[in-house]
C-alpha cells in the first residue's frame, strides 16, 4: 500500500516471530506504516467486470494477474528480528472505481526457513497476519492453488475488511488480496482466479 518502510503506496507484509505478518492498509488506515494515501489511481477500466481488467505480468516474480488498473509497485525488506533475517518483498496494488484495493505481495523467505509442513507454515502466517492488525479472523480455509499449498482467509479490523489467499511456492509466499471498507467481496474469487504462476519460485 507509498507503504510504510518504503516510499510508494499499497499494502504490506511483515515478518515477526520467524514467520510472515501481514499488514494491510486501506485509505487512511495505518498499520505497519504503509498507507494508501497518495496512491495514484487511474480508473481506465470501468466497473467490476474482472474479465475486462488489465493483464499484468511480473516476470521477475513469476506471476501474472488481472488488475482493475495498472498497479503501483512497492518493494523493500522487513527488518531482521531476533529469530529471522530480513525478508524482501515486492508488492503491486491497484484501486477500482468502487474504492476497493487489489494487491499481490510476493515475499521470499530464507532457505533456512522451515516450510516442510506447508499447511502449518501458512496457518502460522495467517494467524500472525490477523494478530498484527488487531483483527478478527472471520474465516480460514486450507486448500491448494495450481498444486501448491494455499490458505484462503478473511479478517475484520476496526476500520476495514480483508479477504486474501496465501500461496506457498518453495520459500516464496504469494499473497493475493482484496481490501474493502465493507464486508462484501463480489470480485475476489474472479480476481484471484486470474492469478497465473508462471514458474516455480
Amino acid at each position: 500500500m507509498n507503504m510504510s518502510h518504503h516510499s510508494t503506496p499499497i499494502r504490506a507484509l511483515a515478518i515477526v516471530g520467524g514467520l510472515a505478518i501481514l499488514a494491510v492498509i486501506l485509505g487512511v488506515i495505518f498499520t505497519f506504516g504503509r498507507s494508501y494515501l497518495g496512491l495514484e489511481v487511474v480508473t481506465t477500466n470501468p466497473g467490476s467486470d474482472v474479465s475486462a481488467w488489465t493483464v499484468f505480468n511480473a516476470p521477475i516474480q513469476h506471476f501474472q494477474i488481472k488488475f482493475p488498473n495498472y498497479p503501483s509497485q512497492s518493494s523493500g525488506s522487513f527488518p531482521a528480528t531476533s529469530t529471522l533475517e530480513a525478508v524482501p518483498y515486492t508488492e503491486y496494488a491497484a484501486k477500482d472505481v468502487n474504492g476497493d484495493y487489489y494487491a499481490v505481495s510476493v515475499e521470499t523467505f530464507p532457505d533456512s526457513t522451515d516450510v516442510s509442513n506447508a499447511s502449518q507454515f501458512l496457518d502460522s502466517v495467517v494467524t500472525a497476519s490477523v494478530a498484527s492488525v488487531n483483527g478478527t479472523a472471520v474465516k480460514t480455509q486450507a486448500g491448494t492453488f495450481s498444486n501448491y499449498a494455499s490458505e484462503d482467509y478473511s479478517l475484520k479490523s476496526s476500520t476495514y475488511y480483508l479477504r486474501a489467499r496465501a500461496i506457498l511456492v518453495g520459500h516464496t509466499v504469494y499473497f493475493v488480496e482484496m481490501v474493502s471498507g465493507g464486508n462484501a467481496f463480489p470480485n475476489f474469487d474472479a480476481y484471484a482466479a486470474t492469478l497465473v504462476l508462471t514458474a516455480a519460485a
